[in-house]
């Protein structure tokens, strides 16, 4: 392991007096049982460039000094807002509780055990200001172990928001600790559903994708801690299997009809076996491009884009496929999609090459020897 990092005392404390009475960012954080890392995480809010912020974190009922370090710095510092459950009621219900609190025109998340670069906030609302039709943003984010220790340097996301729309329907393309949305959105879907106790986020982001449009900033901007404590370690089958329900939910809302378990598992998969699995594959994910392009808030750039991509996309997975005789009519499947990528992949095979689809990564991670 690498060594221990501390993490700088936030530059900047805040009287009573002057502290702003509608903030402009407000941070919602939960935590339990968490004293080991929270102290790095409160200071990386406190220390944010941007200090019109005020950090609501409720202490979900822990046993480990937890309360006792939020208490200590809701006393320092006015920014800090100090909600104390007396019985556990889990992350989701800790969430909507500080979201009761919030008065920020933004909402942004923060986990007890990572850690924000202190330009997130400024690069975030410059984002949204920005880009005024889009409701929520993510950012990629650096990986870390228990020490501190950088794991993967940088954990990219699609950034555009037709492609998140999309990917959607078989992952979940934003990292949740690391969002800002505009608060009003969070309220209009009803915030958090307390339904779910892991993939939260998951659910809230599909029903965003409703009204407004997701992105993610092309730049790290937070510090993701992996450790054996944390929730999608602890309930890594739970979160799978509610992300796969909530998936379902928002393809079958997508397509207006129901679609099988089995057509949405195969897509988190994401490996068909056989050439009857891989033609139910295409045929589902082509089915939900047509009806995201089908959206009037797209431009017909994005909607080009869209199909640019998931034609690359899908030519990449049915890669092994690429010599069976039924691989003509999964190319034929696709050439609604991008006719000019699809005729260069059939003219090649028709000369007897190799087929050589460019691998188009589901996320791209650089690391380090």
């Amino acid at each position: 392991m690498g060594p221990m990092i501390t993490y700088p005392q936030a530059k900047q404390q805040v009287s009573i007096a002057e502290s702003r009475a509608v903030p402009l960012v407000s941070v919602v954080m939960s935590v339990h049982n968490g004293a080991r890392y929270l102290r790095g995480a409160i200071e990386s809010i406190l220390s944010q460039t941007l200090p019109d912020l005020e950090l609501i974190v409720v202490d979900d009922a822990s046993s480990d000094g937890s309360g006792e370090i939020c208490r200590e710095y809701a006393q320092r510092d006015a920014r800090v807002v100090f909600l104390a459950n007396t019985d556990r009621l889990g992350l989701t219900p800790s969430l909507n509780r500080a979201l009761s609190k919030a008065h920020g025109t933004y909402m942004a998340r923060m986990d007890a055990d990572d850690v924000s670069l202190p330009h997130r906030f400024k690069t975030q609302v410059s984002y949204l200001e920005t880009h005024v039709d889009v409701g929520l943003v993510g950012s990629f984010y650096t990986e870390i172990d228990e020490d501190g220790s950088v794991l993967i340097p940088e954990y990219r996301f699609p950034t555009e928001p037709i492609i998140i729309c999309w990917r959607m329907a078989f992952e979940n393309p934003l990292p949740h600790p690391p969002i800002m949305a505009r608060r009003a959105l969070i309220e209009e879907v009803g915030r958090y559903d307390e339904r779910w106790r892991t993939s939260q986020d998951f659910d809230l982001f599909t029903r965003l994708c409703v009204l407004t449009k997701l992105a993610n900033c092309p730049e790290v901007l937070f510090e993701w801690r992996r450790h054996a404590e944390s929730i999608s370690t602890s309930f890594k089958k739970e979160q799978r299997d509610s992300a796969i329900s909530i998936s379902r939910a928002y393809i079958s809302r997508l397509l207006g009809r129901d679609v099988p378990q089995a057509d949405v598992e195969l897509l988190w998969q994401r490996e068909p076996h056989g050439i009857k699995e891989a033609e139910r594959f295409v045929s589902t994910l082509i089915a939900i491009c047509r009806q995201i392009a089908a959206d009037s808030r797209w431009s017909s750039q994005e909607r080009c884009a869209l199909r640019n991509y998931v034609s690359q996309k899908l030519l990449y997975d049915l890669t092994p496929y690429a010599r069976r005789p039924r691989s003509w009519r999964l190319l034929g499947s696709l050439a609604c999609l991008s006719p000019s990528l699809v005729a260069k992949v059939a003219t090649r095979r028709g000369k007897g090459a190799r087929p050589r689809w460019s691998p188009l990564p589901w996320r791209r991670r650089i690391t380090t020897d």
